[in-house]
């Protein structure tokens, strides 16, 4: 079939929630409850995206407690 494309995921910033593709993102996990950033955006972790490093500043005291599962 002619004109099919990609699906393209999108994502949403934890600061701004601006809506960009996912590959425009930049992707923080935790490792040992310290935030490293996700190049590959293939680490099996709880992600949270940022859309710039201005973003990722206004979050980065508060990733641990996002990226901790929460039990009921």
């Amino acid at each position: 079939m002619a004109g099919k494309t990609a699906h393209t995921p999108i994502r949403s910033c934890k600061s701004c929630r601006k809506k960009l593709a996912k590959n425009q993102l930049q992707r923080w996990v935790l490792e040992n409850n310290e935030p490293v950033h996700d190049e590959n955006q293939n680490m099996s972790a709880r992600g949270a995206y940022v859309c710039s490093d201005d973003c990722y500043n206004n979050i980065k005291a508060s990733l641990p407690r996002m990226l901790t599962r929460r039990r009921v």
